[in-house]
């Protein structure tokens, strides 16, 4: 099984969730330099990539950025791996 785990707001969330690739985020009475309040690095991105596209991803869960940086913590601490928020 291939779950997306992205930042809440994410418009690849929707895409897998709904197959429609928006977040009330970018609604244009919403709109704000910066969309995201986010420390993911590619959040903001609003298309669907052709990688992306090729993928059969069977889920969507919303994770907060602070389980983000727990998570990469743990990876670190526990199988040696240093990854990045986006990982």
């Amino acid at each position: 099984r291939i779950v997306l785990a992205d930042p809440c707001g994410s418009s690849l969330f929707n895409k897998v969730k709904h197959n429609v690739c928006y977040a009330s985020q970018q609604a244009e009475s919403c709109i704000k330099k910066h969309r995201y309040d986010s420390i993911v690095e590619g959040v903001g991105l609003d298309r669907v990539t052709a990688n992306f596209a090729k993928g059969l991803i069977d889920d969507a869960h919303c994770i907060s950025d602070q389980e983000i940086v727990n998570t990469a913590h743990w990876l670190l601490r526990n199988e040696g791996l240093f990854v990045g928020s986006s990982s």
